[in-house]
């Protein structure tokens, strides 16, 4: 994590340009191969080993692959994908650049298991050969396998919680999703959470939303998560996963981006705390569950 540590530890912006790793820096990950069984025994200094392999990968990307037509190149001369061949991009990196099977079964493990984090199966079963020929050890074959059907089982019929309330409402205008939230939960303190499929900080964040809207239950608190720049299904498999109850706004992308800008949302999660009168008092991303739940206590008094 040196690069990393380096440039927050003397500001350097994600974009300087005046510090650059040595070529070969990375080689030294390498020179720990090979990776035994044994090694297993301390799974997560295994796990932190093949997720820091990654700079490996990209290091021999970045002076051996000559072209440029897959990539873009930011000001430091770093690479960067399109989200769509990013994966495709990974993935052969992976299989291309991991010489060590175990390593390399691991690693491609990790990606996928990644995926159905965010229910996407569909990577899966695009990329069925790279795991059919890679990924062998049964011990990491299988729990994938079962991984991936419990995923696709989700999102084809998801189970959602009995207290949770979809909508629909992608030819409204914001203002009046904004106006039917405030209407639908009049005389209640409101929590409004800002989320996406493929946003892992959002996900970490629901089993705390799960807990507080446990600890408000039959209170007057309304939670209402809108849904932005995601697909449905993976949106409604992902409320099945985390059980959650609440209100749930399946937004456009245009909508998602009128929304953004109204509330001036830099990134996700984001919140809204709504007092009882419909008046919004505080937004941003630092309003996370458990930061909130004292806040809302307060505005129940």
């Amino acid at each position: 994590s040196y690069s990393i540590d380096h440039k927050r530890a003397n500001n350097l912006g994600p974009m300087d340009t005046t510090f650059v790793i040595p070529i070969g820096f990375y080689d030294k990950l390498a020179k720990r191969l090979p990776l035994e069984k044994s090694h297993l025994m301390n799974t997560n200094a295994v796990s932190t080993f093949s997720s820091f392999y990654d700079y490996y990968i990209n290091e021999r990307r970045r002076f051996e692959e000559t072209s440029d037509a897959n990539w873009g190149i930011t000001p430091s001369g770093d690479r960067f994908a399109s989200t769509t061949i990013a994966d495709s991009l990974q993935l052969h990196g992976i299989v291309n650049y991991v010489s060590d099977p175990l390593l390399r079964e691991i690693m491609l493990s990790h990606h996928f298991s990644k995926s159905f984090r965010k229910q996407d199966f569909k990577t899966y079963e695009k990329f069925i050969t790279i795991v059919t020929r890679h990924i062998t050890s049964p011990f990491l074959r299988d729990p994938l396998q079962q991984e991936y059907l419990a995923t696709k089982a989700r999102v084809e019929h998801p189970e959602l919680n009995s207290r949770a309330i979809l909508k629909d409402m992608q030819s409204s205008p914001i203002q009046e999703i904004m106006e039917d939230i405030l209407q639908s939960n009049k005389g209640k303190v409101i929590y409004v959470d800002f989320w996406a499929t493929w946003c892992a900080p959002c996900l970490s964040e629901f089993p705390n939303s799960k807990r507080i809207e446990a600890d408000f239950q039959n209170k007057n608190v309304s939670f209402v998560y809108l849904w932005l720049d995601s697909d449905q299904d993976k949106n409604k498999a992902t409320v099945s996963s985390y059980d959650l109850g609440g209100q749930h706004y399946f937004l456009s992308a245009k909508q998602s981006g009128s929304i953004r800008d109204l509330f001036k949302v830099s990134g996700i999660p984001f919140y809204l705390l709504i007092d009882r009168d419909g008046t919004i008092l505080e937004t941003g991303n630092h309003l996370r569950p458990l930061t909130a739940k004292d806040k809302i206590n307060t505005l129940l008094q």
